[in-house]
């Protein structure tokens, strides 16, 4: 972001100093710096990629990841999770987002929200997460669990760089400041 940052004054002063000399031709130097810009903060801010396995029970998970993660809520399970997707391993797409999106909006955008075998997952591999985001409680909306009063649940990452736990959390409204949103991009669809 520094070096971004640095890149853009440079072309931004550079393009100022033409201007003065020649009519028009600082314009053209700013533009180009504000392709520069957005082609590099895309890339810094841009879509991570993890390998996940469909096809794995949520169980199976946990028993993977008893060593990594430290505490798993007792409602993950097989009964209220039941596996939907075939047997298949892909890299898959991410990108966390700070606020939270409707499925309407995050489909015009190309995004799904993740469901409880992607989090269990990408839970396994948290150096695989942005490392702004690893102190965050990261949701995936696309699983939820629903209690006896009717109130729906969803998985949550909660931890730091150290220890992990992964439990069901009341589904919000509002949500509050440190909940981040894991998408899954599939592509923008016309």
């Amino acid at each position: 972001r520094i070096m971004t940052h640095r890149i853009w004054k440079k072309i931004e002063s550079v393009g100022k100093g033409i201007g003065k000399r020649v009519r028009g031709a600082g314009k053209k130097v700013k533009d180009a710096g504000r392709k520069i810009r957005g082609f590099m903060s895309r890339k810094i801010r841009g879509i991570f990629l993890a390998p996940i396995i469909y096809g794995k029970t949520v169980e199976e998970i946990i028993l993977e990841s008893s060593d990594k993660v430290d505490h798993f809520d007792t409602r993950i399970n097989n009964l209220n999770f039941p596996v939907g997707k075939s047997c298949e391993a892909k890299n898959v797409p991410f990108k966390i987002f700070r606020r939270y999106a409707n499925s309407e909006k995050a489909k015009k955008k190309g995004y799904r929200h993740a469901d409880i075998f992607e989090i269990l997952q990408i839970a396994l591999m948290p150096e695989k997460i942005p490392r702004r985001y690893r102190s965050k409680s990261i949701v995936a909306l696309g699983s939820a669990y629903q209690d006896q009063d009717g109130k729906k649940h969803v998985p949550v990452i909660l931890g730091n760089e150290y220890s992990h736990e992964v439990p069901l959390v009341k589904c919000e409204d509002k949500w509050a400041r440190h909940f981040r949103f894991l998408m899954v991009y599939e592509g923008k669809k016309p």
